[in-house]
């Protein structure tokens, strides 16, 4: 006696719809309008990651420079608590750089940057690059 095979149900790949298709159908979609869905969020999702790191690159620029706009805290500098409660990413930065006279990083948004602390605990230093070095924003991104 041969044994049926069970299979699991088709279902239709595109999110909003989820209907189940007949065992022999031979798409992964119902019809054209599903699948068209299916792949147009799918570039949306794709799209949206991809210029995240950019948007929140571009964010971080505006905090630090809010804060270098502020005579206090170009003297005093920012504690990091402050900078990470205003919404600043320090794992998303342009470039990083050594400062060569104070033997101290500086990390990068664009124009404005932050000088890191010589010792643990100490505050963050908002710094301006000089003109001539600021980099060129074209099309999105940074040249």
């Amino acid at each position: 006696m041969k044994m049926k095979k069970v299979t699991e149900p088709k279902i239709c790949r595109n999110p909003r719809c989820r209907k189940e298709l007949p065992p022999d159908h031979p798409r992964k979609d119902c019809n054209d309008k599903c699948k068209t869905t299916y792949f147009n969020d799918k570039a949306k999702e794709e799209k949206k990651s991809r210029f995240s790191y950019e948007r929140v690159l571009k964010d971080n620029e505006k905090f630090v420079k809010r804060f270098y706009d502020n005579a206090y805290f170009r003297k005093v500098g920012v504690a990091e608590e402050a900078l990470v409660g205003e919404g600043i990413n320090l794992e998303v930065f342009l470039n990083q750089e050594h400062h060569k006279e104070r033997h101290t990083g500086i990390i990068w948004y664009g124009c404005y940057g932050l000088e890191l602390p010589k010792v643990e605990g100490r505050n963050y230093m908002p710094v301006q690059r000089s003109l001539d070095r600021v980099p060129k924003y074209k099309g999105g991104r940074y040249v």
